[in-house]
């Protein structure tokens, strides 16, 4: 089984990229998925979260106020880094079992959706090529401006907070650019699809 890792900036497309992949009967694992899966109402781990960051970021009935929380937790890489050191090794033990299952039910190919797959590293190893989903920041703001109705201060401040896509670029084994329609976006991706030797 291929595995690959498939990551991009925030406004880049990567989501628009995993439903065409979909579409291509490839199996998509999606790390955002799984991450909101671990914090849905009732879940025990919201209240770990509200006893690392305080229980400003739960509503009147103890769920995760998820806008809030996204607020506080932007506003400083230790605050970040605090949520990651405690999701990601919970996203990785969920994902761990999905690709097994992937591998007993013979997928040919695998991808592995993963917004921060370079910042955290660890999957960075674990993959057998990556993708980069690649966009102008220009495209990148109006998207995310439509998309969450977020203003173009928060924007740029999400885009600062992760790793340049200059640097994404060059670490990536494919780039895939989404400047254009969906149609050429899935001419893209089928053809990458064509190229893998399984």
């Amino acid at each position: 089984m291929k595995i690959i890792g498939l990551t991009g900036g925030i406004g880049t497309g990567k989501s628009t990229v995993s439903k065409i992949l979909r579409s291509f009967q490839v199996k998509v694992i999606d790390a955002d998925e799984i991450s909101r899966s671990l914090l849905l109402p009732g879940s025990p781990y919201v209240q770990e979260l509200a006893a690392i960051f305080g229980s400003s970021i739960l509503d009147d009935v103890g769920n995760l106020e998820r806008k809030r929380f996204a607020e506080q937790v932007f506003a400083s890489v230790e605050t970040r880094k605090k949520l990651e050191n405690f999701l990601h090794p919970l996203i990785r033990k969920e994902m761990g079992v999905a690709i097994e299952a992937a591998r007993v039910a013979g997928e040919k190919i695998l991808v592995l959706d993963i917004p921060l797959l370079f910042e955290g590293n660890y999957w960075v190893k674990r993959v057998d090529e990556i993708w980069l989903v690649d966009a102008d920041e220009e495209i990148q703001i109006k998207r995310v401006k439509e998309r969450d109705q977020f203003s173009e201060d928060e924007i740029r401040a999400r885009i600062k907070n992760q790793m340049p896509l200059t640097e994404k670029r060059r670490r990536a084994n494919r780039i895939i650019s989404n400047t254009g329609t969906i149609e050429e976006l899935e001419g893209r991706i089928g053809h990458l699809l064509d190229e893998q030797k399984l």
